[in-house]
């Protein structure tokens, strides 16, 4: 973990050529997120390449929505941890294997999942999902979009793009595709 207010200013030149760096304050150990066989056994432990926060208007409590990149040939896995529940047991819980390959960003609204998915230089697609059902929105994002992160009413997902000469922080309407989602 890390904490903002231990931003610390480099002297000179600086550590590979940034001004500031971040010190790590922490680290928790992860429960679940395993694949695999019976009692752990097999298992190859999630490995973050995203996150974002879902927050529960229902009281059932936030968690931290993340995946896991994925090449062409398939894609990885998206789960969710409580926030501010025991603190010293961090556990993925509800963890999905869509087969989307290159994901590179998710949110959750309501229960709706929104991934997104890279294509280089191409525009990139948005999967809605839920309950194991997944529909794919071809070419509807910008070029190399990235992490996704819903608006506090759920009705924005925000995202930015990470290609060369094309990097755009942008919002599209998530209840126009959740609307598109078969139940």
């Amino acid at each position: 973990s890390f904490r903002l207010s231990d931003i610390l200013r480099v002297r000179g030149r600086g550590l590979f050529g940034y001004r500031h760096v971040l010190p790590q304050s922490g680290h928790e150990r992860l429960l679940g997120g395993d694949r695999g066989g019976e009692n752990g056994a097999d298992d190859t432990r999630m490995r973050f390449s995203f996150v974002s926060l879902e927050r529960d208007s229902s009281g059932g409590g936030d968690h931290l929505v993340v995946g896991e990149f994925g090449p062409e040939s398939g894609g990885r896995r998206l789960g969710r941890i409580p926030v501010g529940a025991d603190s010293r047991r961090v556990e993925v819980i509800d963890v999905h294997e869509p087969g989307i390959p290159r994901m590179q960003g998710a949110a959750v609204v309501d229960g709706t999942w929104f991934v997104t998915a890279s294509h280089g230089s191409r525009p990139g697609d948005l999967w809605v999902g839920s309950g194991g059902t997944w529909v794919r929105h071809p070419a509807v994002l910008p070029p190399g979009p990235e992490d996704l992160t819903a608006s506090h009413d759920g009705r924005r997902l925000w995202s930015l793009c990470e290609y060369p000469r094309k990097r755009w922080v942008f919002a599209i309407d998530a209840e126009r595709w959740r609307d598109e989602t078969p139940s």
